[in-house]
């Protein structure tokens, strides 16, 4: 409604007040009601920076539209974590620490199990219940955890009881390899990559009655027929970036090109695409740093894990050019492939994947340069 309706003047005309329709003493008045209602909505809008971004999200509720609700595992159904039996981890994707549990995506072990240090040897940390068929990353909101069965094309969600964690609902039927999972407080919603076919699969929480629920699949098209396997989420700027990929299986590969896409993480328009080279395509993870960025690299765009690196680039449009230093063969001990990092505390923590098995290193980086790396696991 126009604010300098006639109609909000409201009594008889306005008399009494001196406020006649049409007169200039009215249209100065409502103009000055105009720019406080604009200045109302705009300051209700915008966040404290006054740049129009949302201060809080809405809490979801089961009342809400949603996709789909999640399947429920009956209290009875549900088994306690049991003991790690294995000494070793096999293809490691992720680490994790939430509060004060760490959590190591054992992928090709298919369990994820956790534990509340890192010097303790993993005989001694506890497995995860439920079936899972390499798994890749976890994310939490704190009160729900996010596993990615990636094989089985689920997500499955454990709660935290005592000091244990339990498998309380899932999903199935979450696209084709389900294989990135980032929790976005902004907005309080579970962002769900499948990797084969270009969706974005949101889940939000009902907090009240503790349900998840799938309200949305967004579709990246000119991902659709590219394998790619993580993304970036800058939730200041509401972006995603996702790493270049290769051509999914069974996909017409002769146009392929690979590239770096930035989708904005709320409409998903593309923003922009950075085309790389092909020796550098199969990228794993990109990570922002505060000055420049690490990119691990599992293959060429033709599969050969022999490129596999860890690069590190002033910016994304640098490697179109090239322009950019390897440091895997220089700082690591050995032959692997560098998967995934997590930064924990200001540390950094580096999955690589070795020949028949897998190991997690710490370190820290500055000056462009890996440094203080020791071997975790």
């Amino acid at each position: 409604m126009n604010c300098c309706d006639e109609r909000i003047t409201g009594g008889r005309s306005g008399r009494g007040a001196g406020l006649r329709p049409g007169s200039r003493l009215m249209r100065g008045a409502c103009t000055a009601l105009c720019v406080l209602c604009s200045s109302l909505f705009f300051f209700s809008c915008a966040g404290p920076d006054g740049r129009g971004k949302a201060t809080a999200p809405v809490p979801f509720t089961a009342q809400d539209p949603f996709l789909r609700a999640s399947t429920p595992v009956p209290a009875e159904s549900r088994t306690s974590p049991a003991q790690n039996d294995l000494a070793t981890v096999c293809i490691p994707t992720d680490i994790a620490r939430f509060g004060e549990t760490w959590f190591i995506v054992d992928c090709y072990h298919d369990r994820v199990i956790f534990h509340d240090n890192l010097t303790d040897p993993l005989t001694e940390w506890k497995r995860l219940p439920g079936e899972m068929k390499h798994p890749h990353t976890i994310a939490s909101d704190g009160t729900v955890y996010l596993i990615d069965d990636t094989d089985n094309n689920r997500v499955l969600v454990y709660e935290k009881e005592g000091a244990d964690f339990f498998l309380t609902q899932y999903f199935e039927e979450i696209g084709d390899h389900p294989h990135d999972i980032v929790y976005d407080a902004v907005s309080e919603t579970f962002y769900v990559w499948s990797s084969m076919n270009g969706e974005m699969y949101l889940f939000r929480r009902d907090a009240a009655a503790g349900g998840l629920y799938l309200t949305e699949v967004k579709t990246v098209d000119a991902l659709k027929n590219t394998y790619v396997r993580s993304f970036s989420f800058d939730h200041e700027a509401r972006t995603l970036t996702f790493v270049s990929g290769v051509p999914a299986p069974g996909a017409d590969a002769s146009a392929f090109t690979p590239e770096i896409v930035i989708c904005d993480a709320d409409s998903f328009e593309i923003k922009e695409r950075i085309s790389v080279p092909e020796e550098i395509a199969g990228m794993a993870q990109i990570v922002p740093l505060p000055v420049g960025f690490l990119i691990t690299v599992s293959t060429d765009r033709h599969g050969d894990q022999s490129v596999s690196d860890i690069l590190f680039a002033e910016s994304l449009q640098d490697l179109t050019e090239g322009r950019f230093t390897r440091l895997y063969r220089d700082h690591f001990p050995g032959d692997g492939t560098p998967y995934r990092f997590r930064e924990i505390d200001g540390t950094l923590y580096l999955c690589d994947h070795r020949p028949g098995d897998g190991s997690i290193w710490r370190l820290t980086f500055a000056g462009g340069a890996p440094g203080d790396i020791t071997l975790v696991y």
